[in-house]
Parts: C-alpha cells; structure tokens; sequence
C-alpha cells in the first residue's frame, strides 16, 4: 500500500510540473485543475477503494456464484449432452427429471470428472459408501452415476412422505441429519437446488415455498451378479404393444434400457448387446430397432 501511495504521489508531483513548464491553454487549465484536487489523502482513498473492488472481484472469481446462477437456457444446455441417462433414471425411479438436472447442477454443475474432497464422484458426487449401497462400481460412468444419485433421491423422497426439500437436504447432509420435521441443516444447499429447479421446470419455486412431489413406490431388487450393467438392479416392467415387437425386431420407446428389453422380449441382455453390438456402457436410443436373433 505504502509503495502504491508513492506512486501516486508522484503522479501528482508531475501534474505540478506540466502546469509550471506548459504555457496556458485550456488543456493546461484542466491539468491545473486535476492537479489541485488531486492531494495526498485522496489518492490514498481512491487506492483503497480500488483495492477492495478487486478484492471483490477474485472472491466473485473464486465462489462462482454457483452454477445455479447460470441462464435456464444455459443449464439446459449443460443438461442435453446426459438427457438420455437423466431421462431413463428418472423414469425408472419415479424422481422428476428436472429434480435430478437440479441436484447435478449444484454437485458438479455437469462435469462427469468431478471429484470433491471427501472422494465424491462424477455428475451427482456420489460419496463411495452411496456408490457401494447403490451398485455404482464406477463413480465417473454418467449411466452408473445418474441412476445411483437417482434411486438414492427416490429412496429419500419416499422416506421423508414426498417432501423435496427435505429429500435434497439429506442427500447433502445425510439421512441421520434431517429429521421428518423440524429445521433443515442445510437451507443454503437446498437453496440452491431449488434455484436451479425452478429454472428446469419454468417455475419460481423457492426452498421456502415447495410443493410435496408425488412419489410412487420403489420395488427394486438388489443385484445379484457380480458382473452387472450399470442398471441391472431396476425393475421396472413394461408391456409393449405389437407395434413396438415382434420375433426379431424390437423399437426402443423413449426411456429404454437393454433390461427392460430383455423383460419385454426375454432376450438375454448379453444377446441384445451381442447381436446389436452395443457398445459400453449399452446406452440405446428411443426410435432404434433392435435385432432379438
């Protein structure tokens, strides 16, 4: 600071000097003027306030502002290049898409590589005892990633009666933190997550001001392979119309799965992946036909 006030002390000594050397016209006269406002004790305060706007500014730098803070048609953006994945896993769980996109958009504001400081993996920021419970063998496989983040949500909202904020508050906290009533210990999180919902769904939903979201039952039976797909433990049966099947061909409705193909067809998933050459992670598209021979 000190060398910063020589500096403009010398700033000013030179305005002193152009006033005695430059003959008198009207640039010498605001030279002039510059120079007698420009004392001592204001440049030290003009430094200091320029100190803490760039003060200000690298803490603005550092936080972010939050990936919530984004534009909605930015985060839907972000969201399309995994909408396959959010897509499938909310179906199969019953957690509204735009709720999964929200909670991604606050964890890793969607870098599928991010890793916190606890071990916290990909998209959702599993933690590795929330990756083990939920089969996600790997943390930084979107596929894997989505649905083990999405069933735990699911799972939440059915033990916290449908209630969001309390669901996304224990998803940060951890279920023994966050009571069925009482004050939530992370209102700021949740906050933020219900920012970025709103911004999905088109809504001006508040962590103060949310609704209950209906949630269906979860019946889902663990994995009982050690060599599984991302999605073997979903158990979501579907009954396909003739349009969609027939002995050798099959069209994939939007929110597929090879497993759910395999329950509508009974084809083994090893064959569809074998005579479709599905590469990994075995991802299909709504509209494609598959080959059941």
């Amino acid at each position: 600071m000190e060398k910063k006030l020589s500096v403009a002390l010398s700033i000013a000594m030179l305005f002193a000097i152009v006033i005695m050397v430059v003959p008198s016209s009207p640039v010498h006269a605001t030279a002039k003027q510059v120079a007698q406002s420009y004392t001592p004790q204001k440049a030290a305060k003009s430094l200091k306030s320029r100190s803490r706007s760039v003060k200000k500014r690298r803490i603005a730098r550092r936080g972010g502002g939050g990936c919530q803070t984004l534009s909605g048609s930015t985060l839907q953006q972000k969201a399309s290049a995994y909408q396959q994945a959010i897509h499938s896993a909310a179906s199969q769980h019953g957690v509204s898409k735009n709720l999964i996109k929200a909670v991604i958009t606050i964890e890793s504001c969607f870098k599928s590589k991010a890793r916190g400081a606890a071990g916290e993996k990909g998209l959702m920021q599993l933690m590795p005892g929330t990756a083990r419970r939920f089969n996600v063998r790997d943390g930084y496989n979107v596929w894997q990633n989505v649905n083990g983040g999405a069933r735990y949500l699911g799972l939440l909202l059915q033990r916290y009666d449908g209630n969001t904020r309390r669901a996304v508050a224990a998803y940060n906290a951890g279920e023994g933190n966050v009571r069925k009533a009482g004050g939530i210990p992370n209102p700021a999180y949740v906050g933020k997550v219900m920012q970025a919902y709103g911004k999905f769904s088109g809504t001006k939903e508040s962590a103060l001001a949310f609704q209950k979201q209906v949630v269906r039952p979860l019946q889902v039976a663990p994995a009982t392979s050690g060599k599984v797909l991302p999605w073997a433990d979903l158990n979501t049966v579907k009954v396909a119309s003739k349009a969609v099947v027939s002995a050798e061909r099959y069209k994939v409705q939007p929110g597929d799965t090879v497993y759910q193909v395999m329950r509508v067809t009974g084809v083994p998933v090893p064959e569809i992946i074998r005579l479709n050459q599905l590469p990994a992670p075995h991802g299909i598209k709504a509209g494609q036909v598959l080959r059941l021979r």
